[in-house]
């Protein structure tokens, strides 16, 4: 990770840079900026990932778009414009700025730890997942990988950045090669990341938490029930969800982007994890699911209902996680957000370094929401998607 630099440094080594073509332009506020002259409005974060991915995007045929307030910054092919996809990432950043607003920040205690740490559920060596969202094994709780290779554990993730600052950066990606390429980048700029590289091409999509990045791969081969759409709406969710609350219990993360894909679309496409076929009914069905589950069911729910670990995918839990996600931005907007700055501070004060228990999850939800927020939750599982209060 590059040290931070003053903008008008910033400025000084866009415009000295040999390897950006001088016709390479940033589009922010519906105006094509230079290199040599982006505005000093700009934000250091924004600079900063302008800086580190301007001459990648130049030399692979790239365009870069800024969202307005500096949030993310869309690196996507030239030659297919990006206002589709900054129309989504717009739309995104207002349905979650308008469910879980910024909360009164929380402060850790976080305790010292003699060895690294290997977050619960998570061992070294076993086979990369599709989508990199946990930490690497070994560095717990510092964001990147969900489980990998020996090689992600020789060089720690730097510690994570302020919340609510980075800029995300994401791509659209043209083609597997351009694909790989990222990967080999991203490698390059961080060493732990050496083993998700490796095998990325095995893969038409990432989020990662350190750098706060994702990407699609808009021209994949063999891509059958897929809607880009629906990966940028999906993805774009995670990564805001991340960078104003840290890493988030994966249920919450997944639940979260599920359900801002469902509400903005009207449909669910984005899988990660996920191997099995996607019969064509399954992107509207969950909530028709859901009610049918539990209009009879007499047993409570608990967050054992709804959890499964990083790496996974489970067909049950995962429209049980979505409809929880759906309950608590629309039914617990007033609260939500600060039940999740409670379970951030609760995994930094964790002595492993870990994910925070299901029963300490559990606790946190009902004192932040309320001690019958899981029975209504299920209440609302068995109305269906259009219940009301």
């Amino acid at each position: 990770m590059r040290p931070a630099i003053p903008t008008m440094a910033l400025v000084a080594t866009l415009a000295a840079a040999p390897d950006v073509d001088a016709q390479q332009v940033v589009r922010w506020k519906n105006r094509d900026h230079e290199l040599t002259e982006l505005p000093k409005a700009m934000t250091e974060p924004a600079l900063a990932a302008i800086e580190t991915w301007a001459p990648w995007a130049d030399e692979h045929g790239y365009r870069l778009d800024l969202e307005d307030g500096g949030r993310v910054l869309l690196v996507s092919p030239r030659k297919g414009g990006a206002w589709k996809q900054m129309r989504h990432v717009d739309r995104a950043i207002g349905a979650f700025e308008a469910a879980l607003p910024a909360p009164a920040r929380l402060v850790a205690k976080i305790p010292e730890r003699s060895t690294p740490a290997t977050p619960a559920g998570q061992g070294g060596g076993g086979p990369l997942p599709e989508d990199p969202e946990g930490p690497p094994p070994g560095i717990g709780g510092l964001g990147g990988l969900s489980g990998g290779t020996e090689a992600e554990t020789k060089s720690a993730a730097p510690p994570p950045p302020a919340l609510d600052a980075e800029t995300i950066v994401f791509f659209v990606v043209a083609d597997e090669k351009d694909y790989a390429q990222l990967a080999a980048r991203l490698a390059w700029d961080h060493p732990y990341l050496a083993g998700w590289a490796k095998t990325a091409k095995q893969s038409t999509g990432f989020t990662l938490e350190q750098p706060l990045a994702g990407a699609y791969v808009a021209g994949a081969s063999g891509q059958e029930e897929w809607n880009p759409d629906n990966e940028i709406v999906h993805r774009i969710g995670e990564l805001l969800l991340i960078r104003r609350f840290g890493r988030q219990p994966f249920w919450i993360q997944q639940g979260w982007a599920w359900h801002l894909e469902e509400s903005l679309l009207r449909g669910i496409y984005c899988f990660p994890y996920r191997d099995e076929f996607v019969f064509a009914t399954e992107h509207t069905a969950w909530p028709n699911e859901l009610r049918r589950e539990f209009k009879d069911r007499d047993e409570p729910l608990t967050i054992d209902d709804l959890a499964f670990p990083r790496g996974k995918y489970d067909g049950e839990r995962a429209r049980r996680a979505f409809g929880a996600a759906r309950f608590l931005a629309e039914r617990r907007r007033g609260k939500f957000a600060g039940a999740l700055e409670q379970l951030r501070v609760a995994r930094l004060e964790r002595a492993d370094g870990g994910e925070v228990p299901p029963a300490d999850q559990e606790r946190i939800l009902k004192d932040k929401l309320g001690a019958d927020v899981l029975d209504e939750m299920a209440k609302a599982f068995a109305r269906g998607k259009d219940d009301a209060e």
